[in-house]
């Protein structure tokens, strides 16, 4: 019952008995008998003990009300609380994360010695807000009797808008799709480098100090990928210390010039897990006497499908890069002791890698393995004392334990070919690697 329902009978009785009081006569003449003192004294009680009654009620249902609206200020304010907290700890929204990933390995060459290996990479994130972001990878790898440090990347993205996003500081270098979206142990399929992007002796510097815009737009149902930078140049190996690696260019944190690299990746997806690329990397770079022009350029193509035909996932990747660096010579004295030298320094190589991991399988233990193939080489210039072209086929078993935990085992059979003499470089690699 309701206090509505209350008042109503209340009032009713309350007005009746006030009419009985203020018209006693008129109640008498009615009932044909006269209202006594008791009578009259007895009904004004009740009178006011309804009264009462009623005023009771009332301020009880003003104190429920607000009791209530306390109550429900209060669950709201519990509320608002909880959404906050439950927002914060979101995997990924967290306004700092630490991820990374770490890796030990072992590998046995033919004509290098045998040796095994351990490394760490994490990886700090920092979200000030929905826009602004700070991301860091220092590296701590085995050298010799010692453990070197080295910062990978270091910098702040601002994200203008879904189509736009800038970045400044020191970053992977958007040329091709290796060195910016595949090198981590735990997303390579294998456990090296290929050729043309091996850290020692390869094509392209890996990161870049400087800035960059990136992003994504539909254009007519594709998605056109972009990213453009200016940065800090490489610097050219004038084979001072290490005369068969004259003539290459290495990546440096503080440029040679004051000319800087200026270079970009433009790339297509026509369809769902095709993307097709340009890269291009233009500087600058410092030799005795004055400075030359370094070009590089390279293609990439990718394809993944997840097939019900095939039972699992087909990953496809391939890449072709160019590196030219106009003529001069190189230990004009001698004193280095192979010039003075002056040669056409023009580099290339590439991959082609094939993966396939029967995910579709009823066999559990079968879906967690992946197999993999690759062809990669580098083909040197001929002038360069001990210049060496390379080829090499790498075949791949890996076995996932989860999504970025997995064993990896590699046989690689290829030649080294110096100054015409041909050396097989036959060998097993294997890695354990877990990304967190």
């Amino acid at each position: 019952m309701n206090l509505q329902s209350i008042r109503l009978p209340i009032a009713g009785c309350l007005g009746f008995a006030l009419l009985a009081l203020a018209t006693p006569a008129s109640v008498s003449a009615q009932s044909g008998e006269p209202v006594t003192r008791a009578e009259y004294e007895k009904l004004l009680r009740e009178v006011t003990e309804l009264k009462a009654q009623l005023g009771k009620t009332e301020t009880a249902r003003v104190e429920q009300q607000k009791e209530a609206e306390t109550t429900a200020d209060e669950f709201e304010k519990e509320l608002q609380a909880t959404k906050s907290l439950a927002k914060i700890a979101q995997p990924g929204s967290s306004h700092f994360l630490v991820a990374g990933y770490g890796y030990a390995g072992f590998t046995s060459i033919k004509g290098e010695n045998s040796t095994f290996s351990a490394g760490l990479a994490p990886i700090f994130l920092w979200r000030l807000n929905d826009r602004v972001l700070f991301e860091a990878e220092p590296e701590f790898d085995l050298s010799g009797s010692t453990t070197e440090i080295m910062l990978e990347y270091a910098n702040v993205s601002y994200i203008l808008n879904d189509f736009v996003t800038l970045k400044a500081g020191k970053f992977l270098t958007p040329f091709g799709q290796f060195p910016d979206r595949l090198h981590p142990a735990w997303i390579n399929k294998l456990p090296d480098f290929p050729l043309p992007y091996r850290e020692e002796g390869g094509l392209v510097p890996f990161s870049s100090v400087g800035f960059q815009v990136s992003g994504n737009v539909p254009v007519s149902g594709m998605n056109l990928v972009y990213a453009f930078y200016a940065a800090n140049g490489p610097s050219l190996n004038r084979g001072d210390s290490e005369p068969a690696a004259v003539g290459t260019l290495t990546g440096t944190n503080t440029d040679d010039n004051n000319n800087k690299a200026v270079g970009g990746r433009l790339g297509l997806r026509p369809l769902a897990g095709l993307e097709f690329a340009y890269s291009f990397q233009n500087s600058r770079v410092n030799v005795d006497g004055g400075s030359r022009n370094a070009l590089l350029q390279a293609v990439d193509l990718s394809y993944i499908r997840d097939s019900q035909s095939l039972r699992g996932v087909l990953d496809l990747r391939g890449e072709w890069v160019w590196s030219n660096v106009s003529r001069t010579t190189y230990d004009a004295t001698g004193a280095a002791g192979f010039g003075p030298l002056s040669f056409d320094n023009r580099r290339n190589g590439g991959y082609a890698q094939a993966a396939y991991r029967p995910s579709k399988f009823e066999s559990a233990w079968i879906r967690d393995f992946e197999f993999v193939v690759r062809r990669d080489l580098i083909n040197q210039p001929d002038g360069p004392p001990e210049s060496t072209d390379e080829r090499r086929w790498t075949f791949g078993l890996n076995y996932w334990l989860n999504s970025s935990t997995a064993l990896k085992a590699s046989f690689e059979s290829g030649r080294r070919t110096t100054d015409g003499v041909t050396d097989n470089t036959n060998g097993f690699r294997f890695q354990t690697v877990m990304g967190f």
